[in-house]
C-alpha cells in the first residue's frame, strides 16, 4: 500500500461558523493509505463524511472535492496539519492577483 496525502475542498456549507451568515468553504488535508490514488480519493472522501456527521456538518448543504493527492511517504504522515482552513465562499470567487474593478462613481 502507497501514502497519499488528500487536499479536500469543502463549499457551500451552511451555519458552519458561529455569527457567519451565507455559504461557507473550507480546505483541509487527511492522510490516506491505498493502493494508487483513485482509491485514495474515494477513501479520503468515504471517511471525511463520517468526519462531517460527526461534526455535524453532514447535513450543512455543501460537497466536498479532492482538490490535490500527493503519493508522499510514511514518514511524512505526522507532518501533515489536519487543521481546516475555513473561509467566506464569497471571499474565494475573488482570484488573488485580481485588482479591484474600477470605481467610475
Amino acid at each position: 500500500m502507497a501514502h497519499f496525502r488528500c487536499l479536500i475542498r469543502g463549499e457551500g456549507f451552511l451555519d458552519i461558523l458561529e455569527g457567519r451568515e451565507g455559504p461557507t468553504g473550507f480546505y483541509v488535508n487527511r492522510p490516506v493509505e491505498a493502493v494508487n490514488a483513485v482509491q485514495a480519493r474515494r477513501a479520503a472522501l468515504d471517511a471525511f463524511q463520517l468526519e462531517l456527521a460527526e461534526r455535524g456538518w453532514a447535513n450543512k448543504g455543501g460537497r466536498v472535492i479532492v482538490d490535490e493527492i500527493d503519493e508522499i511517504e510514511a514518514s511524512e504522515i505526522a507532518l501533515i496539519g489536519q487543521g481546516f482552513v475555513v473561509f467566506p465562499e464569497n471571499e474565494a470567487d475573488v482570484d488573488p492577483g485580481a485588482a479591484d474593478p474600477p470605481n467610475h462613481g
